[in-house]
């Protein structure tokens, strides 16, 4: 949880399932504990987690809903910033990064970050920089981050 008697910003990671739940929980770690910034991880590849249908299992729609809105770009309760974390998709065969990214884009967070490839590949190394470009050209308005498996900046960005 968050201590607001160190230095900050203090941010908190969160995952759920059910958009109205994670709502709440942003709300409550905004107003009641403090938090600065909330990240919600829709990427985690845990079987226990993508059984219940979250992490890199949640459906686009589902992503964009427990978001909570298009007021968090600017902020989200108390202006806190909420971004989303989240997977390419299940597999090669299911691809959602796309349509996700979209949504939240549309729904207002304050920026995305695209974890390493499909839940079924999480535990292979590789990134995806083409991945993260495709999703660069979809969403224009907010920053696109890649995460994972990136050990040193490419070339072309130096």
């Amino acid at each position: 949880m968050v201590a607001r008697d160190g230095p900050g910003p203090h941010s908190v990671q969160l995952y759920g399932v059910d958009p109205r739940t994670v709502g709440e929980a942003v709300r409550a770690l905004v107003g009641e504990v403090g938090a600065d910034h909330v990240d919600l991880n829709f990427g985690c590849p845990a079987p226990k987690v993508t059984r219940k249908g979250g992490g890199a299992a949640l459906r686009p729609t589902g992503a964009a809903a427990a978001g909570g809105g298009r007021r968090r770009r600017t902020g989200g309760p108390g202006g806190v910033p909420v971004t989303v974390k989240f997977r390419m998709g299940l597999d090669a065969g299911w691809s959602t990064f796309l349509e996700t990214g979209h949504i939240a884009e549309e729904e207002g967070v304050a920026a995305v970050a695209l974890q390493r490839p499909h839940r079924r590949a999480a535990l292979r190394r590789g990134r995806r920089l083409d991945a993260i470009a495709l999703l660069k050209a979809r969403v224009r308005s907010i920053p696109v981050l890649g995460n994972g498996d990136i050990w040193e900046r490419p070339t072309r960005w130096r």
